[in-house]
């Protein structure tokens, strides 16, 4: 609310400004106020007022209007959401076990916690995006194995968690490397393409 009224004071003291260049002779410029001044206050009123509601409209808005990966504040319909989140998902586990691979020595106790944090969003993405996923494919075998590579994801993340725990880089980036294969695969089962083409 004190922003709001300090948004609608700015622009009550504008319309009291005068409208020309700064720079007239003084007589001269407060003939100009004189003359005009019931409009500038008309002006400012108005002005004050759009200014205000503007203003309001901003503040119940929000930080939500800020969206997130995950959840229906990201504007994608369903199917299209839970795909952006596997995509995201996989680039950043492909990114992160690259780091793991090639730095893992340089690697902080707070990156190795940020590490356990990712595992937990990931396993909600074999949990939940990929479940989803795999129930609009296509005939009943391909929903079958769908489901089954997001139990695999599952199984792997949750078994990576204790690796992570004992910060053993090597096995990481093997559980990586195989969910990310696993991913692969995922993303060839939604293939509608004839291999003959």
């Amino acid at each position: 609310m004190r922003l709001l009224a300090l948004v609608a004071g700015l622009a009550c003291a504008a319309g009291f400004l005068p409208a020309g260049p700064a720079r007239l002779r003084p007589a001269r410029a407060l003939r100009l106020r004189a003359s005009s001044s019931s409009m500038d206050r008309r002006q400012a009123l108005s002005s004050a007022a759009a200014t205000a509601a503007s203003a309001l409209a901003l503040l119940r808005a929000g930080p939500a209007s800020a969206a997130t990966d995950r959840g229906p504040e990201t504007g994608l319909p369903d199917g299209a959401r839970q795909f952006n989140n596997l995509v995201g998902a996989q680039r950043q586990w492909s990114s992160i076990g690259a780091r793991v691979r090639d730095k893992a020595a340089e690697m902080s106790g707070d990156e190795w916690d940020g590490l356990q944090q990712f595992l937990r969003a990931m396993y909600r993405v074999g949990d939940e995006d990929m479940v989803y996923l795999a129930n609009n494919l296509g005939d009943e075998a391909k929903r079958k194995r769908g489901k089954e590579i997001a139990g695999l994801v599952k199984d792997k993340v949750k078994g990576a968690d204790k690796l992570v725990i004992t910060r053993d880089a090597k096995a990481v980036v093997e559980v990586q490397q195989a969910v990310d294969a696993l991913i692969k695969e995922f993303f060839e089962l939604r293939q509608d393409v004839p291999d003959e083409l």
